[in-house]
């Protein structure tokens, strides 16, 4: 689904949404972990049929029964990933589309943030329960370092759809960022529980548990 690039080693700046195919389409340098922590992928732009999915879509059950299981190869888990992300991202509403869609093309330049951000409000105030438009704008104010924002958001994504891996991700993420390792463990040992493939979220939970048993010596 994403480049699998560590999230200690990547900068602030590198931590935008992206993904094999697609990503929110932010250009630039920006790449890697956040495709999967908060964005999804640019399967939209090969999905050529609108229906109403999100994260309501009953089809979303049995990829999740899948993908929860130990041992998969990895084509078939990032697989089951891209079916995932297409189904939270369809809203159903060629307005609700416009105004995602517009909002990923944006450039993570402060100003052009600002602008993804008007464009994402206003898809969550025309579809307050749809999660993605929430977790996107979550990607935009943690780009913009609005930590807050971005966790109200996330927490908002994680109350319309339980299972939003990349939301949990991206919420350990930012507690790693805030010294709140207790916190980030949490939410990626969650992320972990509903989508064991995570390599580059496993490999963080190992440094941070490794963090704090040498806290205890």
């Amino acid at each position: 689904m994403t480049p699998r690039s560590a999230p200690r080693s990547a900068p602030r700046s590198a931590h935008r949404s992206g993904g094999d195919a697609a990503s929110l389409h932010w250009r630039g340098p920006v790449a890697g972990f956040l495709g999967l922590i908060f964005g999804g992928i640019v399967l939209l732009a090969a999905a050529t049929t609108p229906a109403r999915a999100d994260q309501t879509d009953a089809a979303l059950t049995p990829l999740f029964e899948r993908l929860a299981q130990p041992g998969l190869a990895e084509q078939e888990a990032r697989g089951l990933e891209f079916e995932i992300w297409h189904l939270w991202n369809q809203s159903g509403s060629p307005t609700i589309d416009l105004l995602m869609g517009r909002g990923k093309q944006f450039d993570d330049t402060p100003r052009e943030l600002t602008q993804a951000i008007a464009l994402f409000d206003a898809a969550v105030a025309l579809a307050p329960g749809f999660a993605e438009a929430w977790n996107k704008r979550a990607t935009a104010h943690y780009l913009q370092g609005d930590y807050p924002a971005a966790i109200r958001d996330i927490e908002q994504t994680l109350r319309l759809e339980p299972r939003h891996f990349g939301a949990l991700s991206g919420l350990g993420l930012i507690m790693v960022e805030l010294g709140e390792t207790e916190k980030a463990l949490r939410a990626f040992r969650l992320a972990l529980e509903i989508n064991p493939h995570l390599s580059d979220i496993a490999n963080e939970v190992a440094l941070l548990e490794t963090d704090l048993a040498g806290q205890g010596i």
